[in-house]
């Protein structure tokens, strides 16, 4: 390894989780690095995965990292929010347990009819664009997820979706020379008179402006323009990830400037949305949202209420870690089923038994219910397969404590960071038979989730009773969830896309809720098509971007037709 370690192969910051599991498909499920003087362990073996978050050790995370992420949710960061807070620490014990019954399978089922209001609304927009214009499906996908957190979490309308405008066509232009690799946009767009696919603008709201004026169900200064906001956020937030001297620039250079003005305006209307929901009083004891079980919280030294600035602290914590993630993970999902047309004909089939496809015998289909969910079991298999092959988290970064580790009879030295890699849990050759294919059907197999020995898990292998194999859609109880993954008389999880032990995805189950009916619905309505560049087989490659999340790079444009029998534009009131 060379003076700069392995800088050179990291400055690929798109690539970096597929680099790494490169790396552990060479070097085993354990490695170190070196980047410039900073050491750091990267750890994709799912048995040292369950020693590192087994609770007895529960390593704690990473300042250098977590600590530029409360600078989202706080000014400079001074209010560390649930995400970077130590689990033995009081705070968080007292925020995670206090608000965790929000999340519970009984309340996220009880909210189920606005996710459904909301995907009409999504649905609508994608009607009146129509079958010929390229629309940014990883841009409306995190809209319906914001408003989603927003109106199931605190009882607010954002209108994230409502102030969507889609790209405008061009218009007609003298026939020019196609330049390389855009003759498959450049033709589709030609024939059909649609858009081509959109670009990514910062704080542009991503192939597809916001409309500032009268969104949604008001709010005014908090909700206009705050799809924008939130993404300019975010990406300041990256870009003091990658460099860490860029916080200290803040007030000098105009792009710091510029990334510090977002930050400061996502922070105010996160303090404006905590002052209307304190100006509704007290919550009712029947009140399970998100909003509510903050407002509870108590100092357990004090007996008061946090304050205000913790409060906002953590409402924008749940907005920034729900939004981005849930609708990345949905807009992964139906890109790999545009490329496997024979998966999406199994979905297709799924819903036509259930009576909710559209057809032309059937124009009007019944409404998905809940209890629909369960039943659509390769739907869920898809999403599971999407999740692990495209995993919208890197991974979870910790250090090794006070004092040297030993992991796998390896010894790390006190104060080295570890890297507990999704995309490689999830995606090494050690542990996956064919981990770099689309095969939903893996998931048929009971103990799929699980890591059973061998040089690989091959359909078919046998490993004792293990639960969660094609179960698609499940939810559990927070109790339930902070277990899972850990249990030492079953084989280590290998499949862990919302992490394992105390330290687990919160809102998993409404994720998980959000992301399956969402999808059953748009996929009951619409097919969705990628240009023809977005095809192949290096198409992933291409389009992956590694930011604060897994994501498409330039968005995912993609057209959506509606399926024979559905309604057409015309007729259709304004």
């Amino acid at each position: 390894m060379g003076l700069l370690g392995c800088t050179e192969m990291m400055m690929d910051q798109d690539h970096i989780s597929q680099i790494f599991t490169q790396f552990a498909n060479q070097l085993g499920g354990i490695f170190f690095v070196r980047v410039l003087h900073v050491p750091m362990v990267i750890v994709a073996d799912p048995a040292l995965w369950q020693a590192a978050l087994a609770p007895g050790t529960d390593l704690p995370k990473a300042p250098t990292v977590y600590g530029t992420i409360d600078q989202m949710t706080s000014p400079g960061g001074r209010h560390p929010n649930l995400l970077g807070h130590g689990s033995h620490s009081g705070y968080w014990r007292l925020v995670r347990k206090g608000v965790a019954p929000a999340f519970s399978p009984r309340n996220i089922r009880a909210e189920f009819p606005h996710v459904l209001e909301l995907t009409e609304q999504l649905s609508e927009v994608l009607y009146r664009a129509g079958p010929q214009l390229y629309l940014d499906l990883d841009n409306l996908l995190q809209r319906e997820s914001l408003d989603v957190i927003a109106r199931i979490g605190f009882a607010q309308d954002f209108g994230a979706i409502k102030a969507y405008r889609p790209p405008q066509p061009p218009p007609p232009q003298p026939q020019q020379p196609l330049q390389p690799g855009t003759a498959g946009v450049a033709a589709a767009v030609a024939g059909s008179g649609g858009g081509a696919p959109p670009g990514r603008q910062r704080g542009s709201g991503r192939g597809g402006g916001d409309s500032t004026s009268g969104i949604g169900g008001g709010g005014g200064a908090i909700d206009a323009n705050i799809f924008a906001v939130m993404q300019g956020a975010g990406a300041e937030v990256v870009a003091r990830l990658s460099n860490p001297l860029r916080f200290l620039l803040r007030h000098i250079t105009a792009d710091a400037r510029r990334g510090e003005r977002d930050l400061r305006d996502m922070q105010g209307r996160m303090r404006l949305l905590l002052a209307g929901i304190q100006a509704r009083g007290p919550p009712a004891d029947t009140d399970t949202s998100i909003a509510a079980h903050l407002l509870r919280l108590r100092d357990p030294s004090t007996g008061k209420p946090l304050d205000d600035e913790r409060l906002a602290a953590e409402i924008g914590l749940f907005f920034f870690a729900g939004f981005e993630t849930t609708g990345h993970t949905m807009s992964w999902t139906l890109f790999l089923l545009a490329q496997h047309p024979e998966a999406e004909a199994k979905v297709c089939a799924e819903l036509d038994a259930l009576g909710l496809l559209v057809t032309p015998s059937r124009p009007h289909p019944r409404r998905l219910e809940y209890k629909d969910l369960s039943r659509l079991r390769y739907l869920g298999m898809v999403v599971k397969e999407a999740m692990r092959l495209v995993p919208v988290s890197g991974g979870t970064m910790r250090v090794s404590p006070d004092k040297p580790l030993v992991l796998g009879g390896h010894t790390i030295p006190a104060g080295v960071e570890i890297l507990l890699a999704v995309h490689g849990l999830m995606n090494c050759e050690h542990y996956w038979h064919r981990p770099s294919e689309f095969l939903p059907e893996r998931w048929e197999e009971p103990q799929a989730e699980y890591w059973l020995g061998g040089s690989s898990s091959k359909p078919g292998a046998a490993h004792g009773a293990c639960a969660s194999g094609a179960e698609g859609f499940e939810m559990l109880e927070d109790e339930e969830a902070l277990a899972a993954g850990l249990d030492a008389t079953r084989p280590p999880k290998r499949f862990l896309p919302f992490a394992a032990g105390l330290r687990n995805c919160i809102g998993q189950n409404l994720a998980k809720m959000n992301a399956h009916a969402t999808l059953a619905v748009l996929l009951s309505r619409f097919s969705f098509q990628l240009p023809a560049e977005l095809m192949g087989p290096g198409a992933l490659w291409d389009l992956h971007a590694n930011r604060l999340t897994m994501q498409p790079k330039d968005g995912l444009p993609m057209r959506c037709i509606p399926r024979p029998g559905s309604r057409s534009d015309e007729g259709r009131s304004a």
